[in-house]
């Protein structure tokens, strides 16, 4: 099937923006009706789906991420290119993956037509995984864009899914048809530049030259060359001094090759002597050392002794200490009597124990408590010696009930009657008085009758006698027992009242036992010490003796510490003396070093020669250094001063390295000089062929492009524009440009451009000026465009560009035309390919100019595909979308209008 056109044939929508279902024929031009906003951009925009694999180069109204929300809302959006591929009937699809993925979308590729039970069951999309499996034995497979790039253009990896819908002349081309399909649906003007970019890369015959970069390499080979030419020049002017410069360094080599070996020589000496100077300090060191070792046995013996010395002084002081303890315990015990120092101690704790008694249970609370007793033992006292009066003098109600009741039956009565009322007179105004004697004995009777086992019952209470204290009988009726109370009470009263003196005065009472305490105290520690103090006596004669015997010793020790001392001093003299005789020595020596660290070091990179020296002597051998060393200097120094002139008059060329390899340089330049002439010319022979051969490859593709553009205008003959009689682009060449570059192409040979004679810095120039004129030389700078328009009345006018030639609808006209033949120029003339377009606002376009359209994008395997509120008679397709309920449903049976019978 290669031989058949290749591209898409039918467009299906499912789900997708407004519509539920929309199928459209993409295989002739087909004209979308409908009013504004019911979604006929929305439609034909799904071809970039098709067509351009990268989401971001597309062009939607709104940012993408809202275009692929309203495109595909759920994972049962579909779109889906049904076409005819070099292998076969084939569909293209893309899925949206739905809000869980961010309204992605998946594209995919399957054998065979569109069939809609592959995606409907009962009028409902199926699930995207039964989708999926449907498919499987249809070769179904998921594409990335790099997939979808590969398989439209057939370069690259395209996962076994080959479209060919894009068989592009070179396979680089994919992003310029990119860009040019994308402006066919949005009809973007191309301004000038971009319009005579694209006929260079859209140009069937591969261009040779289409850009100079002048600035990569052209100006670094003329600053060589320009900088070579000088140094010969430079070179030749200070040959005579050169030649005098290289015989003094032959010169300074002599000395260099001398010195090392003086050097060696002078160390040698040196050496010698460094060697006598070790000798006498080493044997110094030995004598030192010995002195040294002397000294330490004396201080060893020194601390000995003054160890000593110091432990019998320690001893001494021990026993005048306890000899003046005696003497002050004596002083102390003078007039001590120990028998009256012990009656005073008995004495003190006897005041001490009776304090304890006194502040026995008293404490700072005590006095309001004793206060209260006091007053309750007085009360109490009171009481008894009243009811002792009322027993003497008249008959209390105790004896009077005795007459008539038992002691048993008086203790139960009295157990819920207060018992207070018993010791009460009887018939007194101030006690008792009986009105009714036989009624109150019933009474009292009626109340025992009441009692039973301890418990009082009536028909209001119930008490439990057994828990109440029974009164004493006696204290009622018994003179001597109350008397014997009220003694009692007396001796307990007066308890109270001392307690509660005592505990008025606790503070007095607590400040006078701790004197006593410390009183005490102190009278012990008296006693204690007294006994020290015999005891001690008894030693007085003993310690006495040995506080003699130490003062012989310490005396003895003194006399050895001050003869050592003495020794000491002798050897620390004796060291010094040896430390200031080696100190003059090292003087010396440290005055011959410091002239061997003032003399330089030949470098390393002089030889040695090995030659012998005649002299051994240090000093002259230092002297001869000296002189050698100040000779290779001086000329050291001639020869840096006379190199600096040398390298400034030669461009500094020979002062990039170290000396000797300027010298090396000077050298061999001096001695290459025919060669190096030679060199600079072919150098700058080889920039001249470079440029003239670019510039000619360059002149030559202007005359291509023209061709080119002669191409363009033989189509746009063929079209019918409007009112115009004729339409073309004009090509101007530009002469400031090319002008300069032909004179190098023509003149490459003639003595401009020799190096010979003077004209060799004009040459120069005129390169230079080349170069740094335009750096950058494109195809498109060497030519002027322009559209020129002729009317039906011969006028013509030019244009430089699309964005407005002659009216709004013919301006549209032009630039439709124009990207049809950039794109059709960008495929191949192998595989027929038909590419669908977009034509917007054909409302503003004459019937003539939409029919012109029409043809001519025939012509070039191109489908137009119009949309209008209105239909019109340029496409024979008509499809009528209708919104209904903000949906669209779209169909070819239902919706399609055929204006003619063709298949």
């Amino acid at each position: 099937m290669s031989n058949k056109m290749v591209g898409p044939i039918r467009l299906v929508l499912i789900r997708v923006g407004k519509f539920d279902y929309a199928e459209v024929n993409l295989e002739r031009p087909l004209h979308l009706i409908g009013p504004n906003n019911v979604g006929k951009t929305t439609l034909i925009d799904t071809l970039q789906f098709l067509y351009i694999d990268d989401l971001k180069k597309m062009h939607f109204s709104f940012p993408l991420e809202e275009t692929l929300r309203y495109y595909f809302p759920d994972q049962y959006s579909y779109v889906l290119f049904e076409c005819l591929t070099p292998t076969g009937i084939m569909v293209m699809g893309i899925q949206g993956l739905g809000p869980i993925k961010q309204y992605q979308i998946q594209r995919f590729a399957y054998h065979g037509g569109f069939e809609p039970e592959d995606f409907y069951e009962y009028q409902v999309v199926r699930e995207p995984d039964d989708i999926a499996a449907k498919l499987v034995a249809r070769e179904y497979t998921k594409l990335e864009p790099k997939h979808l790039r590969a398989a439209l253009t057939g370069s690259g990896e395209n996962k076994g899914i080959h479209l060919g819908l894009v068989p592009l002349r070179r396979q680089d081309d994919y992003s310029h048809f990119r860009s040019i399909f994308r402006n066919l649906l949005r009809l973007t003007h191309i301004r000038n530049d971009e319009l005579k970019e694209l006929l260079v890369e859209t140009c069937p015959v591969q261009l040779q030259q289409v850009r100079i970069d002048l600035s990569q390499g052209y100006p670094e080979q003329l600053q060589t060359i320009q900088k070579l030419s000088r140094e010969l020049k430079a070179l030749k002017e200070i040959e005579s001094q050169a030649k005098q410069l290289l015989e003094k360094a032959v010169e300074r080599d002599k000395l260099r090759a001398l010195i090392p070996d003086l050097w060696l020589a002078l160390n040698t000496a040196y050496g010698r002597e460094e060697s006598k100077f070790e000798e006498e300090r080493k044997a110094q060191t030995e004598h030192k050392e010995t002195l040294k070792s002397e000294r330490q046995t004396i201080q060893e013996q020194h601390q000995e002794t003054f160890g000593q010395f110091g432990e019998v002084s320690s001893q001494q002081g021990v026993v005048r200490e306890k000899l003046n303890e005696l003497k002050n315990l004596a002083k102390e015990f003078d007039n001590f009597v120990e028998e009256f120092q012990r009656d005073q101690l008995t004495r003190l704790t006897k005041d001490r124990d009776d304090i304890t008694v006194k502040l026995h249970g008293v404490t700072a609370e005590s006095p309001k408590r004793f206060e209260q007793k006091v007053k309750q033992l007085s009360q109490n006292l009171q009481e008894q010696e009243n009811l002792l009066s009322r027993l003497e003098k008249t008959r209390i109600a105790a004896l009077t009930l005795k007459e008539y009741f038992t002691d048993e039956q008086l203790t139960q009565l009295f157990k819920l009657v207060n018992p207070a009322l018993l010791g009460l007179s009887v018939d007194d105004p101030n006690g008792i008085e009986v009105i009714d004697q036989k009624g109150l004995q019933e009474r009292l009777c009626n109340m025992l009758q009441l009692i039973s086992n301890e418990v009082y019952e009536d028909a209001t209470v119930r008490i439990a006698l057994k828990i109440l204290s029974p009164p004493t009988l006696g204290n009622y009726t018994d003179s001597d027992k109350v008397r014997e109370e009220i003694t009692g009470l007396k001796q307990e009263l007066k308890r109270a009242q001392d307690a509660l003196e005592n505990a008025k005065n606790i503070s007095k009472l607590r400040e006078e036992q701790t004197r006593l305490d410390k009183e005490l105290q102190d009278s012990y520690k008296r006693l204690e010490r007294y006994k020290t103090f015999l005891k001690k006596k008894t030693q007085e004669t003993v310690w006495t003796k040995q506080l003699v015997e130490l003062d012989q010793r310490l005396s003895g020790l003194k006399t050895s510490l001050e003869t050592l001392h003495n020794e000491e001093k002798k050897l620390d003299q004796a060291i010094r003396n040896l430390d200031e005789a080696s100190g003059k020595k090292q003087q010396i020596r440290e005055e011959w070093r410091q002239k061997m660290r003032n003399l330089r070091e030949p470098p390393s990179e002089w030889p040695l020669k090995g030659e012998i020296v005649s002299s051994t002597a240090l000093a002259e051998l230092m002297e001869a250094y000296k002189e050698q060393r100040a000779k290779e200097n001086s000329l050291s120094k001639q020869i840096e001063q006379e190199l600096l002139v040398i390298t400034a008059r030669t461009y500094h060329d020979h002062g990039t390295a170290t000396e000797v390899e300027s010298l090396k340089r000077l050298k061999q330049d001096l001695e290459g000089l025919e060669e190096q002439e030679q060199a600079v010319g072919k150098l700058w022979k080889a920039l001249i062929t470079d440029l003239s051969k670019a510039f000619k490859d360059l002149l030559k593709d202007v005359e291509t492009i023209q061709g080119r553009i002669s191409e363009v205008n033989r189509l746009l003959g063929n079209a019918t524009v409007s009112n115009l009689k004729r339409l073309r682009l004009v090509v101007t060449k530009r002469a400031e440009k090319i002008k300069p570059l032909k004179k190098i192409v023509d003149d490459e040979d003639l003595p401009l451009f020799s190096l010979a004679g003077d004209s060799i810095e004009d040459a120069f120039q005129e390169i230079e000026k080349i170069l740094t004129r335009d750096p950058q030389i494109g195809l498109e700078d060497l030519y002027d465009l322009q559209f020129e328009v002729t009317s039906q009345d011969d006028k013509t006018r030019k244009y430089p560009g699309l964005e407005k030639i002659e009216s709004h609808g013919t301006s549209i006209t032009i630039k439709v035309l124009v990207n049809l033949m950039l794109l059709r120029g960008l495929l191949s003339e192998k595989q027929q390919a038909r590419i669908p377009f977009y034509i917007d606002e054909v409302g503003s376009l004459y019937k003539d100019n939409l029919e012109a359209i029409i043809r001519q994008a025939e012509r070039l395997d191109c489908v137009p595909l119009l949309a209008s509120p209105e239909p019109m008679e340029a496409a024979k397709n008509l499809y009528f979308l209708r919104e209904h309920n903000g949906r669209v449903h779209l169909d070819r049976k239902s919706h399609r209008i055929r204006l003619d019978k063709s298949p």
